[in-house]
């Protein structure tokens, strides 16, 4: 059974991205709640998303073209969130390009994001991905990963349904355990996606 509350009207209409709104109105909660502000984010109308890319899974190869190349890439599929409500929200496919090693163990990375929302919904962005070993914190993590592209720069490459025409700036802050890669091409994802809509 879905659930209403009454929220200020400025927030109904930065969650249903309409062009007018009463001074009273009652907006659905719960996944509609979610539905409606993912999709005003798409929109453009100024409302950042923050998603969790989280969960374990076994990597499997790919084909992708990068700047005019085919490259392999290493596609690991996990559960995806709204950070916000912590509600699931669809699948995100994270594939790994190593560009190169550092000597401390840091890695150079090209990340390919598929964020899939279910229904022909999605975008794909990408980015310059570094990979640090952890030096303190959780035992439950191995590696820091982190994307900054420059302002103004759009990452989304691919985008269908209601994020057509899509353009963002997405920024990367995660956490890795990569203690399986080797023994089982498993990686463990913790990672924050703000995607900036342009």
């Amino acid at each position: 059974m879905k659930t209403t509350r009454a929220v200020p009207v400025g927030l109904i209409c930065a969650a249903v991205a309409l062009a007018s709104c009463s001074r009273a109105e009652a907006v659905p909660t719960g996944a509609a709640a979610d539905e409606a502000r993912v999709s005003a984010s798409s929109a453009g109308q100024g409302n950042n998303m923050v998603l969790n890319l989280r969960g374990s899974a076994v990597g499997e190869s790919r084909t992708m073209t990068i700047n005019g190349t085919a490259r392999e890439a290493n596609c690991f599929t996990v559960d995806l969130f709204d950070l916000s409500t912590d509600r699931a929200v669809g699948k995100a496919t994270d594939c790994l390009v190593i560009e190169g090693k550092e000597p401390n163990g840091g890695l150079r990375v090209i990340g390919t994001t598929i964020f899939d929302f279910g229904n022909g919904h999605t975008f794909t962005s990408r980015g310059l991905t570094t990979v640090q070993p952890t030096l303190h914190g959780s035992p439950d993590f191995t590696h820091i990963t982190g994307a900054v592209p420059p302002e103004g720069e759009n990452s989304v490459i691919a985008a269908t349904g209601r994020f057509k025409n899509l353009t963002a700036r997405v920024r990367l802050s995660g956490a890795v355990n990569m203690s399986q890669v080797e023994s089982e091409n498993r990686i463990a994802f913790d990672c924050i996606f703000v995607v900036h809509p342009r």
